[in-house]
């Protein structure tokens, strides 16, 4: 299954979750219009460890769990070369594209430039049609007081069944 990237994460070596994690934060960007640099996203650390993966299987419960934070540091590496990651506290992490993108790697308009790549591995592609699902429809991720889209946009889209970002390669 193909997902888009920021164009920029390419020969980086990012896993399939890494690679579904790059595509959330291009939606991040896409949203905001272009307005992508210097802008921080805070996540709930958990969602962030469970996105790219980093989890383990509950010995006596079906269910997967984030792993704590002082194992973290090998499974963070490839990521980092490619997202400011940082720790608000334990609970809350934020998330910023590099200050140094190179310029080929932004279109004239401000966006960044993207790449479709394949998706091979089954729980990130499951990941995605997830996400795909929380960020489309009617609920919202953003906070109600912080406005990114004008009315018309915002009401547009809410009451489209799928995110524009995601119908290109979505196949409901």
């Amino acid at each position: 299954m193909k997902i888009k990237v920021p164009t920029y994460t390419l020969g980086y070596g990012l896993t399939d979750h890494e690679l579904v994690f790059a595509n959330l934060m291009l939606f991040f960007a896409n949203d905001a219009s272009g307005a992508f640099k210097g802008y921080r996203y805070y996540m709930r650390s958990d969602d962030i460890k469970h996105i790219l993966g980093i989890t383990y299987l509950q010995p006596k419960r079906p269910e997967m769990s984030a792993k704590s934070i002082s194992n973290l540091a090998p499974e963070f590496d490839s990521i980092k070369r490619v997202f400011k990651l940082g720790a608000i506290n334990f609970s809350q992490w934020f998330v910023q594209f590099p200050d140094n993108i190179p310029a080929e790697y932004i279109s004239r308009n401000g966006r960044l430039m993207h790449t479709d790549v394949e998706l091979t591995d089954l729980e990130a592609i499951k990941l995605y049609f997830y996400l795909a699902g929380r960020l489309s429809g009617t609920e919202s991720i953003i906070s109600e007081t912080i406005k990114i889209l004008d009315e018309k946009e915002a009401t547009a889209r809410v009451s489209s069944v799928m995110h524009p970002f995601f119908k290109e390669h979505t196949m409901i």
